[in-house]
């Protein structure tokens, strides 16, 4: 959603259960947005002894079975998030004295279409998110301290979407426009102050004929243009989320774990990069998730908690994420 991963952005529809409530098939985002939730991390300045974080797509937004797609209908999917971490890692995965806190607290309404055509035998998806958010910056060492609430850069996700006995496919673009304010100089920014294009792909498979166990995949790599302000080009990023989870019951519960894995495959470049653009950001997590009808409401619920290791060049922390879907 905005820059903590550009604070937060979710970028897909996708995951939703078979939640009776929702009156949803046992089949059940595709491509995840997302974290966001998801969840994330900061892509703040950081010493010149490490390179910068610049994804767009706020890691592990979608969680378990993420790149499936609802029956069609229009849905609307809230993505609330928290991350907090005190610790950036440098190229070497080494944490760096900077005294650091980060918090993020993004509230982030996503509007999904599911169409009941289907060209070359997938339905269509169509969906917009506007992220929403505080971040507050504490960097101890340089005497630093900055917190803002904000609206982030747009994201626009088609997809394709299928499904089969065993499987739900999912493949698409998501589209991350520069609307959020952007300030070079400060650390808290809603905005990329870029455009980013984002193809997805994602599969969950069913373990059983009865579909009560499930694994997911989805995949996702991040083009960014030239930043609008500044000669920085930041370098492009690879993604994906894993999710393995069990339904309990007929009720539409599901528990499971989850996780990401994030690294940037090419390197930062212009003459505004006062970083060293060749160091590449990497991050993994993984983390439990539980699923679940809200009772007496036509509401489901995902609760997702993930702890992030093996950073390079970015923040290391924890996030909580809490997923409202409603089909309209």
């Amino acid at each position: 959603m905005m820059n903590a991963q550009n604070s937060l952005n979710a970028i897909s529809p996708a995951r939703f259960s078979n939640s009776p409530a929702l009156s949803l098939a046992n089949a059940g985002k595709a491509l995840l947005l997302l974290l966001l939730a998801s969840t994330s991390t900061l892509a703040f300045a950081v010493p010149p002894n490490s390179g910068k974080s610049g994804n767009q797509y706020v890691n592990g937004a979608e969680g378990v079975r993420g790149p499936t797609i609802p029956p069609p209908g229009t849905y609307l999917r809230w993505y609330n998030y928290n991350y907090d971490a005190n610790t950036i890692k440098d190229a070497n995965g080494n944490p760096l004295p900077d005294d650091l806190n980060v918090n993020v607290i993004a509230s982030i309404p996503r509007l999904i279409w599911v169409s009941p055509q289907k060209p070359l035998g997938g339905n269509m998806v169509a969906s917009v998110l506007i992220p929403i958010a505080y971040e507050d910056v504490k960097i101890g060492v340089a005497d630093y301290h900055q917190h803002a609430t904000h609206l982030g850069d747009l994201q626009f996700t088609t997809l394709l979407a299928w499904h089969g006995k065993r499987y739900d496919l999912a493949g698409g673009s998501d589209w991350f426009l520069p609307t959020g304010a952007w300030n070079a100089s400060s650390q808290v920014k809603p905005g990329g102050d870029e455009y980013t294009i984002m193809p997805d792909l994602g599969v969950t498979y069913y373990l059983d004929p009865q579909r009560k166990w499930n694994a997911s995949l989805l995949a996702r790599f991040e083009y960014h243009t030239e930043k609008l302000h500044q000669d920085i080009h930041m370098g492009d990023d690879f993604h994906f989320e894993w999710a393995a989870a069990r339904a309990l019951g007929k009720k539409g519960v599901e528990v499971g774990a989850t996780g990401y894995a994030q690294w940037k495959v090419t390197d930062d470049t212009g003459t505004g990069v006062t970083w060293r653009g060749t160091d590449h950001d990497r991050v993994f997590s993984a983390g439990p998730e539980l699923d679940a009808p809200l009772p007496g409401t036509e509401i489901h619920m995902q609760m997702r908690g993930e702890v992030e290791f093996g950073a390079r060049s970015r923040t290391a922390g924890e996030a909580i994420c809490v997923i409202l879907t409603r089909r309209f």
